[in-house]
């Protein structure tokens, strides 16, 4: 009887110890993208070839950014993360981009690799404020095909596209304000595909229901 217990034991055990080994990895699975490299650490550099040589450096401690440091060979400027930013932001240097546009702004996209919402940052090399979006479509999610020469944003109603290069923007509206929970934009919006020419998304209406939304011969102004 006693053989019985202890081994009735061992297999709950084992049963549990699985089940939660697999919750775990359930939760891994929804990651965007991994944050366990040891190189989630170090700091992230971007470099420009023009004259004044701008860059743009991310320092990261326990894989987070703290500081962010951009500027040219004239002279450097920082911001404080935590002043701008009240979540805790995991990157990956896997899933960050710095585009320079005429040595003059430098753009960082990135998604938050835990819960994958999407970033952009403008900096001025010269002068100028810094802007910053917490609503951005970024091609890290696999949904969102976004050409590389385009950023896209929403303010809800609207997708806002945005040639980083030349700085004009095209729009496309949904229509209506959507519901959007950035934290979990494919619940709402669910795909698109942005070219220099068209922009389509796949969004949900108040009604709940799924619909197509397309704008043909975009105009970047």
């Amino acid at each position: 009887m006693r053989l019985l217990t202890i081994a009735f034991l061992l297999l709950f055990l084992g049963i549990f110890q699985s089940c939660k080994t697999g919750s775990d990895n359930d939760n891994a699975a929804t990651l965007l993208c991994d944050t366990t490299s040891t190189a989630m650490h170090d700091t992230i550099l971007f470099n420009h070839t023009a004259a004044t040589a701008p860059y743009v450096k991310v320092s990261l401690t326990d894989k987070t950014p703290d500081t962010l440091y951009w500027g040219t060979k004239a002279a450097e400027k920082k911001m404080d993360w935590k002043e701008y930013f009240d979540d805790k932001i995991y990157i990956n240097r896997d899933y960050i981009k710095t585009y320079f546009s005429n040595a003059q702004t430098a753009f960082v996209k990135f998604n938050d690799c835990v819960t994958g919402r999407g970033y952009l940052i403008k900096l001025p090399l010269a002068a100028g404020n810094i802007s910053i979006l917490k609503s951005c479509l970024n091609n890290y999610n696999k949904k969102f095909v976004v050409d590389d020469s385009l950023l896209a944003y929403t303010d809800k109603g609207n997708l806002f596209i945005e040639n980083w290069a030349s700085g004009k923007k095209a729009t496309m509206t949904f229509g209506e304000e959507l519901d959007i929970d950035f934290y979990a934009i494919n619940q709402t919006i669910d795909s698109i595909n942005v070219t220099p020419t068209s922009a389509w998304a796949k969004v949900k209406k108040k009604n709940n229901k799924w619909e197509i939304v397309s704008k043909d011969n975009l105009v970047f102004e």
